[in-house]
């Protein structure tokens, strides 16, 4: 798959990918011109493979070593100008890109790791243990009227005099992508009578652990 000539690339440094001139989209570039590091495999991509081959597209990001230069930008800069395709690869290979680069060694006995499993494990030589980025995405919204009003808080269980808190649930992944985030939104505030929809919403990375 990685050699098919119309497999796509994303490339990142750290927590920032490659992008388009304009800086309004990712550059996925063919395997021919991305660079050395480690491959992660994203995918198949079905429908943005339509035409090419019938199995479809696959999708693979390339984590490189060093500072990203100019040519790169971070979610919170183009996050929120993405297409959901785009938002959802780049949401994914940053969070990776942040696991690997802290789980280099093994917790259980310090020895280097390996990268296995299209990138998406880390294998001890030592002690043969595995280690597993975290996938349990989670939303932070707030919710308000439909004239911006009023807006939902809360506070913690037998705190009345605590700071109030705006929601935060577990969602499926892509969690900001606007259907998750509106029933994500209805289920925390038990407003299940209620029409909720989403007006705006910004990707980011997955937590490191």
């Amino acid at each position: 798959m990685w050699a098919s000539p119309d497999t796509q690339v994303a490339v990142v440094a750290k927590d920032k990918l490659v992008v388009t001139t304009d800086r309004t989209a990712l550059k996925l570039v063919p395997p021919t011109e991305a660079p050395d590091g480690i491959r992660i495999f994203l995918g198949i991509d079905r429908e943005a493979g339509a035409g090419q081959t019938a199995d479809g597209r696959a999708v693979f990001a390339v984590l490189v070593q060093g500072e990203p230069d100019d040519s790169y930008a971070g979610l919170r800069e183009i996050g929120g100008i993405l297409d959901d395709r785009e938002a959802g690869i780049a949401v994914n290979v940053v969070g990776l890109s942040n696991w690997h680069g802290v789980h280099t060694h093994c917790a259980n006995c310090g020895e280097h790791t390996v990268v296995v499993e299209a990138g998406h494990v880390r294998e001890c030589p030592a002690c043969g243990a595995h280690h597993f980025p975290r996938s349990d995405p989670a939303i932070i919204v707030l919710v308000t009227d439909d004239q911006d009003r009023h807006c939902s808080v809360a506070t913690r269980t037998g705190r009345p005099d605590a700071s109030p808190l705006s929601p935060a649930s577990w969602s499926p992944a892509n969690p900001w992508r606007p259907p998750y985030a509106a029933k994500s939104s209805r289920k925390v505030v038990s407003s299940s009578g209620t029409t909720c929809t989403t007006r705006a919403a910004s990707p980011g990375p997955s937590r490191r652990a």
